[in-house]
């Protein structure tokens, strides 16, 4: 017998159309270029590829909010990325990549009943 929890267990099946992306969360590996200085290289993440998500940009509202609930550490963000699953692995030393657009990672929301993954990201520039 399945343990009662709070959410139906195929409630994400049904918002398909909802996380009509896909993302796929990246880890900085140190390697050395040409010239032998470091650099930071960018692989996938294991088990964190193709992950169904949704993007969308921040509004001032939502951007008021983010300040009043960080208690008034103020975190620059440009865009929303909300995981389908609970991600507990992934943290602000990571990147997602979406539509091929790499997005710095600046903070991680987790839902207490460990549905979806929030993340806020910045999109970085090259």
């Amino acid at each position: 017998m399945r343990e009662p929890t709070l959410t139906h267990p195929d409630f994400l099946g049904g918002l398909d159309t909802f996380f009509d992306r896909t993302c796929t969360i990246q880890k900085t590996t140190p390697t050395r270029d040409a010239a032998g200085q470091p650099q930071d290289a960018w692989t996938d993440l294991a088990s964190h590829v193709d992950l169904a998500c949704r993007l969308a940009p921040v509004t001032a509202r939502s951007r008021a909010a983010r300040v009043q609930r960080d208690d008034m550490t103020v975190t620059t963000c440009s865009h929303v990325i909300i995981m389908a699953g609970p991600y507990p692995s992934v943290t602000t030393a990571h990147q997602a990549v979406v539509d091929s657009v790499s997005y710095q990672i600046v903070n991680v929301v987790r839902d207490s009943a460990q549905v979806a993954t929030e993340l806020e990201v910045e999109v970085v520039s090259t």
